[in-house]
């Protein structure tokens, strides 16, 4: 597949993409919704999250889709 194919698959996902549903973050360990986020600079400025339940730290977090 193509750069521009990949590029128009993209933007065709996010125009579908109800306002309604709006994407939570979850650790990764032990699930919890309690994700603390934090800007790390490395040569970008990075997102880190840690948990507040479990102490997780890490770039890493799961998310879903919720209806609301």
């Amino acid at each position: 597949m193509g750069l521009l194919q990949t590029i128009k698959e993209v933007v065709k996902s996010l125009k579908h993409k109800k306002i309604s549903e709006k994407l939570q973050k979850y650790c990764p360990r032990c699930g919890s919704k309690n994700l603390k986020e934090e800007t790390r600079w490395l040569i970008l400025p990075l997102p880190y999250y840690k948990c507040e339940d479990c102490g997780y730290e890490g770039p890493i977090f799961m998310e879903k889709e919720e209806k609301s």
